[in-house]
């Protein structure tokens, strides 16, 4: 600031002024240059628009079916450890290409057990809600031959518990039931917690009939019937895909329960999903307490962490098969099994399979894509890619598509590393340009310094003499 108001500290030297701004400024010139230049070379390559096959590190072939039928629509194939241990977590990075160097869009799917309820129309009558006691609606189905397994009531209120009984006619002249249950709804601590379905057996009944009771406890309560919806449950069990575990040897340790034997499951590959754990056990007869550990790696402390516990049993005379373990999904590279024995011999646990909801990819099939296909992953920067077809694909999918299966893993000819930061390639030049910034600055402050001195003995010379 001194030096930028040298024009008042000094009026008499304005012409130095103009010299010490022009010392100033030449080296701050060429410490913002060298800013920049130091942040354009330290930034990464830059993204373009489009994608090259250069940046996928993997690939592995899809060996399409001999025989796909002339209708096919669609083909797909289940995803492997190898390409969850090479591409991104979420998959984003996968890429499905022909021969002809043609992108192929294509839907991925995980196809967990689920319950899908399929809405039946129904025509509403002879609704009776007069009483105070009991509320009563029918029903008829607007479908012919339609089956259905289940209905949801809306019901009005809060903190009830409400009898409900259900029957079925084909002629609206003979009942019968079909179920009783009863409904609810409690607000536990502002939560809501409510049960608004009933269900029975699979009928083709084509009247219904609905009938609620007020809660029995509660005097000022009303059953408060409102709508009624017919539903067909369907439950569909998805596809669990089974893969070999590696089994490492037992380890005896010491559980806080007692002793306990433990066993590393290393599941081939880094975020692998496992959902279960089939275990190959050879006794005959056993009860024990287990833990499902998950491996967290690191220099200090326990690395593995109690993820799921319960127990396995087998009874004396039942078939030796399989025991199963069944725990929340997680991806992971190793687990734990750790079996509490107490004072009994440890278990016989010869084998280990893991399984997880199948990964499938879908794609539309024609005999114009040039073969072989390739599934392409292994770039951490690529960003998923929404096609449209994913998007407009049924949920059904008919006819059923081919399936297809994944060769084994191969490392990308054409695979080129993304370039590092100058930083990390050359890490000791961003200290010589700050190096050579400061020299500069230090030689600034010295020039400005001297100056400053003769200036201030040449104005003391000045006026000694006057």
């Amino acid at each position: 600031m001194a030096i930028l108001r040298c024009n008042t500290v000094f009026p008499r030297l304005p012409n130095w002024c103009t010299a010490a701004r022009g010392w100033l400024l030449f080296p701050l010139l060429i410490a913002m240059a060298a800013s920049l230049c130091l942040s354009l070379l330290c930034s990464g390559e830059p993204m373009l628009g489009g994608e090259s096959l250069s940046k996928w590190q993997f690939y592995e072939q899809v060996e399409l079916p001999e025989d796909i039928p002339a209708g096919c629509k669609y083909v797909d194939f289940v995803l492997q450890p190898g390409v969850f241990d090479g591409a991104s977590e979420d998959l984003a990075d996968l890429r499905l290409y022909d021969a002809a160097g043609k992108e192929i869009p294509y839907a991925l799917r995980v196809l967990k057990p689920e319950d899908r309820h399929q809405p039946i129309p129904a025509r509403e009558f002879n609704r009776f809600t007069d009483r105070p006691d009991e509320h009563e609606v029918s029903l008829q189905l607007e479908v012919p031959d339609p089956e259905h397994n289940m209905v949801r009531l809306n019901l009005g209120g809060m903190d009830f518990r409400r009898q409900v009984i259900v029957e079925g006619s084909d002629d609206r002249q003979q009942w019968r039931v079909l179920a009783k249950s009863f409904l609810m709804r409690f607000n536990i601590d502002g939560r809501i917690t409510e049960k608004t379905t009933v269900s029975y057996p699979p009928s083709r009944v084509r009247y219904l009939r609905v009938r609620v009771m007020r809660d029995q406890y509660l005097r000022d309560d009303t059953p408060a019937l409102g709508t009624v919806e017919v539903l067909h449950l369907v439950k569909l069990p998805g596809e669990i895909v089974m893969w070999d575990a590696k089994l490492e040897q037992r380890e005896a340790i010491r559980h806080g329960r007692g002793p306990a034997s433990a066993w590393i499951i290393d599941l081939g590959g880094k975020k692998i999903p496992c959902q279960l754990l089939e275990l190959t056990i050879d006794d005959r007869e056993f009860v024990r307490d287990y833990e499902v550990q998950t491996w967290n790696p690191r220099p200090y402390g326990e690395q593995f962490a109690t993820f799921h516990a319960g127990t396995i049993h087998r009874k004396a005379g039942q078939a030796i098969a399989p025991v199963v373990v069944e725990f929340p999904e997680l991806a992971a590279e190793r687990l734990r099994l750790v079996v509490i024995d107490h004072g009994n011999q440890p278990l016989k646990l010869q084998r280990v399979r893991y399984g997880a909801p199948a990964r499938q990819v879908v794609f539309a099939w024609s005999k114009d894509l040039a073969q072989p296909l390739r599934l392409y992953y292994g770039n951490p920067q690529a960003d998923a890619p929404y096609y449209d077809f994913a998007r407009n694909l049924p949920t059904d999918l008919e006819p059923t598509p081919a399936r297809a299966a994944l060769a084994q893993r191969e490392d990308n000819p054409d695979y080129v590393p993304p370039q590092l930061p100058l930083t990390e390639r050359l890490p000791w030049l961003i200290y010589v340009v700050l190096g050579s910034v400061s020299v500069l600055l230090a030689g600034l402050i010295v020039i400005v310094g001297r100056q400053a001195i003769v200036l201030h003995d040449a104005q003391a010379a000045s006026q000694a003499e006057t």
